[in-house]
């Protein structure tokens, strides 16, 4: 892997390890009582334009597994995730046997998936935050778009673009009278080098190892998908953060979010 994937694969690996009791024990307890809780408004509105029942499904980038196992309440007829962090495979798998859910889970960066290694999936998923930790889009669509079939589907939920642009309320940038001034460039080229964990997980604040994201702007999206054999059918921006960094800006008048449905030629 090139080295921010490296670094990226320890600071998740990192983080998972500092998750509260609350974070590890939350999707066991929804996939028992209401799988659907652990799904965000916006996939789950994505979801009425695809058919699920007896489908294969794939998810790119899946976390601990939340919504790749709460998905099989769809009526798949299987569910697989991918995730560069093997901590948080173990976890999934584990999950999946304790709650006889026909999924499985792989620990890989997804650009290193071989097509010849999975019947490919009906539909492909990336949720919240997933799309970041990749250097080039096109890249990332070009390898996921061998791993959908012909007539599939790849839907994409996540942070608006637009959101790049704006501080978070623990930066030091930003503008507590002016929450929305536009700090950053758009059409910035460089990473993202963070190093102050994932508290969501861990519910407090920690020095981490580094991460490294970046910046995609929508057309280079859009563009991606055109480019690799996808037809755009759905495409929806809304005014809620899903992400937890900008609620004090839901329903401001700013795109915060948005779902995509698109489905392979």
């Amino acid at each position: 892997m090139e080295s921010y994937k490296k670094l990226n694969k320890m600071a998740w690996e990192e983080a998972f390890s500092h998750s509260s009791e609350n974070y590890l024990k939350k999707p066991e307890e929804a996939l028992k009582k209401d799988p659907k809780s652990l799904l965000s408004p916006i996939l789950k509105a994505m979801l009425e334009k695809v058919e699920l029942k007896q489908k294969t499904l794939g998810q790119f980038c899946c976390n601990n597994g939340r919504e790749t196992l709460a998905l099989m309440n769809y009526g798949l007829s299987k569910s697989t995730g991918f995730d560069i962090a093997d901590n948080m495979v173990r976890y999934a798998n584990d999950l999946a046997a304790k709650l006889n859910l026909n999924a499985d889970f792989y620990s890989t960066d997804i650009l290193a998936i071989k097509p010849s290694n999975h019947q490919p999936f009906d539909i492909g998923l990336f949720t919240i935050g997933a799309l970041t930790w990749f250097e080039s889009i096109d890249q990332v669509i070009e390898h996921v778009s061998t791993l959908i079939k012909s007539g599939g589907y790849l839907l994409i939920e996540d942070s608006h673009p637009y959101t790049t642009m704006l501080a978070t309320p623990d930066e030091k940038d930003f503008d507590k009278k002016h929450p929305k001034k536009l700090i950053y460039d758009y059409f910035k080229d460089t990473p993202w080098i963070e190093t102050t964990g994932m508290g969501y997980m861990s519910e407090k604040a920690y020095e981490s190892k580094t991460f490294v994201s970046f910046s995609h702007t929508l057309s280079s999206i859009f563009n991606a998908l055109r480019e690799h054999g996808f037809i755009i059918e759905y495409f929806e921006e809304h005014p809620i953060d899903i992400s937890n960094m900008f609620p004090h800006l839901n329903h401001q008048g700013i795109p915060l979010s948005y779902g995509l449905v698109a489905k392979k030629r």
